[in-house]
């Protein structure tokens, strides 16, 4: 089993400064030095979080060159989340991104990508990101489309040598100063082993 941090965190606690903010030279240092301290704590592995594909294209080139196991959080602009967008040019550029961020990932050393399985609209009144599900599918079409997205993306991911990793989701959350149930698939655990199942069949969408 692998142990460790976001060295994306760890970094900012021991630069005092985000990842965005730092130059190449800042960001090489702080990384190499970063994990000459995670591995002298014993850590094995590095979460790494990024806004943009420009500042992933950064630190791709520089954790190509370091011996150490890194995984990457998708980018929210470009989350599995959103393969239920319903306008298909949206659609598109999310598929895009995450392409371009397995793409980085492999360049980089980087080995695993945590993804969301994908928000859908509920149609009904009682869950959170209310202001936004129209822009969703509802729930079957939702599922539908995005275990074939899903599955283009998997390919890809595996053509490329990089491994994605399906985040289970909370059941509801705090929203609006309210508890309320979340729009995502993958809240419990036989929804996240049918996602896989599906996904792995053999009729793979290329």
């Amino acid at each position: 089993m692998k142990i460790g941090i976001s060295i994306t965190e760890f970094i900012k606690t021991i630069s005092g400064k985000p990842l965005e903010e730092m130059n190449f030279t800042e960001l090489k240092d702080s990384f190499l030095k970063a994990v000459r301290i995670m591995k002298s704590m014993k850590l094995t592995c590095a979460e790494i979080s990024v806004p943009s594909l420009e500042i992933l294209e950064k630190i791709a080139k520089i954790t190509a060159e370091i011996d150490y196991y890194f995984t990457l959080h998708e980018m929210s602009k470009y989350s599995a989340a959103n393969l239920s967008y319903k306008d298909e040019p949206k659609r598109k550029e999310v598929i895009d991104g995450l392409k371009a961020t397995i793409d980085y990932a492999s360049e980089g050393n980087i080995k695993v990508i945590v993804i969301h399985p994908a928000s859908y609209n509920p149609g009904k009144k009682g869950y959170a990101y209310e202001e936004i599900s129209h822009l969703y599918f509802e729930p079957s079409k939702a599922w539908k489309i995005s275990i074939e997205l899903l599955k283009e993306i998997a390919n890809y991911a595996s053509r490329k040598g990089v491994i994605l990793g399906l985040e289970n989701m909370p059941i509801a959350i705090v929203y609006h100063d309210e508890l309320v149930k979340t729009p995502h698939f993958g809240v419990f655990k036989k929804e996240i082993i049918n996602i896989i199942e599906k996904i792995l069949t053999k009729d793979i969408f290329i």
